[in-house]
């Protein structure tokens, strides 16, 4: 669960960090996920999350908006490619639809 929200992170800091700090990210994330499931989560709160949707979305959401504010605004370089265009909207299309072929409980 803990390379789901990495995943998850790793969308709100594209253009912004370099692979060492994406690695960094991932090493500190890591530590970060288990410490809250079982301290904070399970621990303190009590909750039981079966599915994982709480702490895995959550968590993801929440770190990754504090790396991507913590790196600062993204790379003058990298604004220039943020338009789409006609592949990367297919290729959007694509994904959007094998998640909803191949993983029923997404739509459901």
């Amino acid at each position: 669960f803990s390379a789901a929200t990495l995943l998850i992170s790793y969308g709100a800091v594209i253009g912004r960090a370099s692979p060492v700090q994406l690695v960094i990210m991932a090493l500190c994330q890591s530590l970060f996920y288990a410490f809250n499931k079982v301290v904070i989560v399970l621990g303190l709160l009590a909750a039981e999350d079966v599915g994982g949707s709480m702490t895995i979305h959550m968590f993801g959401a929440y770190f990754g908006l504090a790396v991507s504010y913590v790196l600062g605004p993204p790379k003058a370089t990298s604004a220039s490619n943020a338009d789409p265009n006609s592949v990367s909207d297919v290729l959007a299309l694509i994904g959007t639809t094998l998640l909803w072929v191949y993983w029923p409980s997404f739509v459901g």
